[in-house]
């Protein structure tokens, strides 16, 4: 049996079918970071779950504040050091 959709019922199905697949990724990695976040803490003892809202943050100064240091980054004066470690 055939079934004639038009151009946006197309659109439609694509979006939703990928949406699907989408959102069963999403869980997947979500259960992935969780068993790791467990794992980490019960092998070593360290809770990571800060890195879950502060990881981005960290790892943004981390680079400009390393090139800094290595001198790579001449425009980065120690008072504009000075404010990327008061935030």
């Amino acid at each position: 049996m055939k079934i004639i959709v038009n151009e946006s019922q197309y659109k439609k199905l694509l979006f939703e079918e990928t949406s699907k697949n989408s959102i069963d990724k999403l869980k997947e990695l979500k259960k992935f970071f969780g068993d790791l976040k467990n794992d980490v803490k019960t092998q070593i003892g360290l809770d990571l779950s800060f890195l879950s809202t502060w990881g981005v943050t960290i790892a943004g100064f981390v680079r400009p504040i390393a090139e800094f240091i290595e001198g790579n980054f001449p425009e980065l004066t120690n008072k504009k050091l000075h404010y990327c470690q008061l935030e």
